[in-house]
């Protein structure tokens, strides 16, 4: 118990140094109110955790790399606080199709790209097995 502690511990520090990363690069190079960091940290933690769980499921990672990774690292990265946070200013600030507009691309995008990444995943195992 106490590995599997320090695991998502490491992993999820881990996790929120690459979020504020993206945030600081993206934040540096966009000129709207639209909340793009959020949005692509996002998609790709959930991206990242279909993969991973896809790998897992046929046992190519081990059950300490997954939770690192899936637990870990993804917790941190991925920002659901901060999308309901960024979510509720746009509502605040009267920018309601942008609220509109991000709660639907977050939403749908993220999905879709938990099964991208369960699909490529699945292709991965199935080439390297």
């Amino acid at each position: 118990m106490l590995k599997n502690l320090f695991l998502v511990f490491i992993g999820g520090g881990l996790g929120s140094i690459l979020r504020y990363v993206v945030h600081y690069v993206i934040s540096k190079k966009t000129i709207t109110d639209f909340p793009v960091s959020t949005l692509l940290v996002n998609i790709l933690g959930s991206f990242l955790i279909g993969f991973i769980y896809a790998l897992s499921a046929k046992a190519a990672i081990s059950d300490d790399t997954r939770l690192f990774m899936a637990i870990g690292i993804c917790g941190g990265f991925t920002t659901f606080s901060s999308f309901s946070f960024d979510s509720i200013q746009l509502l605040r600030n009267g920018q309601v199709f942008m609220f509109g507009g991000y709660v639907l691309l977050s939403i749908s995008l993220c999905i879709v790209f938990v099964l991208l990444g369960d699909l490529i995943g699945k292709s991965f195992i199935s080439t390297n097995t």
